[in-house]
């Protein structure tokens, strides 16, 4: 097999290294002003912008970027004529054809590891993110239901951006914060401040907490019941409302303004390749990896602090779920 664009060849060749060292040495022979350099590689070689992969008999090819390659292409607020800037995306998508490459191949092509790493944080991501609403939605009921409070109830939404979605959980988890304000505020006033105190006090016992409440609560709620009372306690004793809510606030804002804060929240379930095709419509293509980089950063940090949040919501709910079945 022989192939050359301009000056650039490429070969397979059947015979010795040593037969085709000799025929190269006697080609360079034929003209003083042309000279040939070669590499001979048994699996992998470059060719141009191509990586060609032996394997398994067959071959295989990606992108291949020279270590000087500044990856940039033409920007969309340039002045160039219309046609040429939307002609480029086509023809980087043909290229990408004619190598036989997906778009995964784009970002981190020599580490097909790291790229599988990043669809396992998508799939994450959605999987906290159903979980988050699911959960919240439960502490929610209970809220509306016992406590006379009228909060919104969460509702995933599929054909809404990731940013919309983030937005949206941010509203539901500042209104439980202002209404559990509201009831510990109450009880302060109710309370006499040592009282109180003990109320807020990790080493006071949670027996001891409820019936400090117990006097009170049924001021501020014309029902009051020992699970009412109970749960208001560890609600309160609990930090879902103050340091893990506000950690998800912080990191859900991050996400909702990165580089897929404008995708469909569905694409997260479709394979690392919609996913990066989203992103390639959101960014320029000189920015993409430090985009994933940057969006892959809050992606890792956010399922520890989801558990976090979601087993500090069942440790309250739990207990209290048999006690609030319907009369």
């Amino acid at each position: 097999m022989y192939t050359r664009y301009i000056d650039d060849v490429f070969m397979l060749w059947t015979g010795s290294r040593e037969a085709f060292i000799d025929m190269m040495h006697q080609v360079n022979l034929m003209n003083d002003s042309i000279k040939f350099t070669f590499d001979i590689q048994a699996e992998t070689i470059n060719f141009l912008d191509v990586k060609i992969v032996r394997k398994d008999g067959t071959f295989i090819t990606s992108i291949y970027q020279k270590p000087t390659d500044v990856n940039i292409l033409l920007l969309a607020s340039s002045h160039h004529p219309k046609p040429l800037k939307n002609g480029l995306p086509y023809s980087q998508y043909l290229r990408i054809l004619s190598l036989k490459m997906t778009l995964k191949d784009l970002i981190y092509p020599n580490n097909p590891k790291k790229r599988e790493e990043i669809a396992r944080l998508h799939c994450e991501l959605l999987h906290c993110m159903r979980r988050n609403f699911q959960l919240t939605k439960k502490l929610i009921l209970i809220l509306n239901k016992h406590f006379g409070c009228q909060l919104r109830i969460p509702e995933i939404k599929d054909n809404a951006s990731i940013k919309e979605n983030c937005h949206n959980f941010i509203k539901n988890m500042t209104d439980i914060q202002d209404e559990v304000q509201k009831i510990d505020n109450q009880l302060k006033i109710l309370l006499e401040p040592t009282l109180y105190e003990k109320l807020h006090d990790i080493k006071e016992s949670e027996s001891s907490k409820i019936e400090i409440a117990q006097k009170v609560v049924s001021i501020i709620l014309s029902k009051a019941t020992a699970s009412t009372t109970a749960f208001i306690v560890k609600l309160i004793s609990s930090n879902i409302t103050t340091v893990l809510a506000n950690k998800l606030i912080t990191l859900l804002a991050e996400i909702g303004a990165s580089v897929l804060g404008a995708v469909g929240i569905a694409v997260l379930g479709l394979g690392i390749d919609v996913i990066i095709g989203a992103i390639l419509g959101a960014v320029e293509r000189d920015q993409l990896e430090r985009s994933v980089k940057e969006y892959e950063m809050y992606l890792a940090e956010f399922k520890p602090a989801s558990e976090s949040y979601q087993d500090a919501i069942l440790c309250v709910t739990s207990k209290l779920e048999n006690m609030f079945q319907p009369e």
